[in-house]
């Protein structure tokens, strides 16, 4: 989320949709979320 908002202005919603993961030794090593994030969609450029 942290990341997203780095790019994407006024973040107004996040839903988790699925998630995976990679497992090794009995640990997970990567977690993969898939998300959907709401957000405004700007009509000119100094919207933003």
């Amino acid at each position: 989320m942290h990341r997203a908002s780095d790019t994407i202005g006024d973040i107004q919603g996040i839903g988790a949709e699925q998630s995976t993961a990679s497992v090794e030794d009995d640990e997970i090593t990567e977690f993969r979320p898939t998300v959907e994030i709401a957000f405004p969609v700007a009509e000119t450029a100094t919207d933003v």
